[in-house]
């Protein structure tokens, strides 16, 4: 891991039916790694899809994957 800006966020929601308060919060932020991470790309763009982590239907387990390419400038 090259870098790591997480925070905590703390959200909730009220069930119309029940009127209870329900915990939605989590960490949001980016995190960046470095080196050979080819065999897991496939499982986090999964992951991407399928929803990661509890209470996805309320929108939580959202994430984005981005890849950089090496470029080499010859000049």
């Amino acid at each position: 891991m090259t870098r790591c800006e997480l925070q905590w966020i703390e959200a909730q929601r009220r069930s119309s039916r029940t009127g209870q308060a329900h915990p939605l919060g989590g960490f949001v932020g980016e995190a960046e790694y470095e080196g050979d991470l080819g065999e897991f790309m496939p499982y986090l763009r999964l992951g991407r899809w399928v929803g990661v982590g509890r209470q996805t239907v309320w929108g939580k387990g959202e994430m984005r994957t981005m890849t950089a390419r090496k470029l080499t400038l010859f000049g």
